[in-house]
């Protein structure tokens, strides 16, 4: 891994406010009676080197995104953190980024805020449950959802 540069920092903001997202997630984890929710920041291109040189700084995965549409058929790339990892990462770019620093803002929150449960089969309480639906809520609100 290459040990990102203030220069690299600020390529990651922008990168993040044109062309990213910072979102929470929703996934049912096999065996547990609740919802899981974690934060995701993800970046889209349709160069898979700008995707590959955010992955050699800051760790990550790469997938593909979709199918090849438009005029161009190019192939679009994903590239995405999610948990700690994510919420590390905002931490550090959060004062660079312009368009999306509520949402960086938020996602810390929820991170700060959130209980973690050990228990494999164990449900997330009523009230835990809640907050996180909060966060959830505010976070699709923040990004324009529209429900």
């Amino acid at each position: 891994m290459v040990y990102p540069s203030q220069n690299d920092w600020a390529y990651f903001a922008g990168l993040i406010d044109g062309e990213g997202s910072i979102s929470m997630q929703r996934s049912r984890v096999s065996g547990r009676k609740s919802t899981e929710h974690f934060i995701k920041v993800q970046v889209y291109n349709t160069c898979r080197h700008v995707l590959d040189w955010l992955k050699e700084r800051w760790g990550g995965s790469i997938r593909r995104d979709g199918t090849p549409t438009g005029i161009s058929r190019r192939q679009c790339y994903a590239w995405s953190v999610t948990g700690p990892t994510a919420a590390h990462l905002l931490e550090q770019v959060r004062p660079l980024l312009q368009i999306k620093h509520r949402q960086a803002w938020l996602a810390l929150e929820f991170m700060q805020q959130r209980t973690v449960f050990a228990g494999k089969h164990q449900g997330v309480p009523a009230n835990e449950q809640a907050l996180r639906e909060g966060f959830a809520h505010a976070m699709a609100y923040l990004n324009g959802a529209t429900t």
